[in-house]
């Protein structure tokens, strides 16, 4: 997720992307089933449906790890 947000951010300089943003975000896509997510370790890989195993987005998710506390 934060190469998702950092990604975003080079592409648009003028706006402010905000991590927490990226993350709400993603996780409506999974809620709504746009979007796939998977855990390893302290990582969350977020996909599309249908490329499964192929665009797998890398995720430092510890801030996550510690709200589902």
């Amino acid at each position: 997720m934060a190469e998702v947000a950092t990604a975003l951010g080079q592409a648009h300089p003028e706006r402010g992307i905000k991590t927490t943003v990226v993350r709400t975000t993603l996780e409506g896509l999974v809620a709504k089933n746009q979007a796939k997510r998977t855990k390893q370790g302290a990582s969350v890989f977020y996909t599309a449906p249908d490329s499964a195993e192929q665009t797998a987005t890398p995720a430092n998710d510890e801030q996550s790890s510690e709200q589902a506390e």
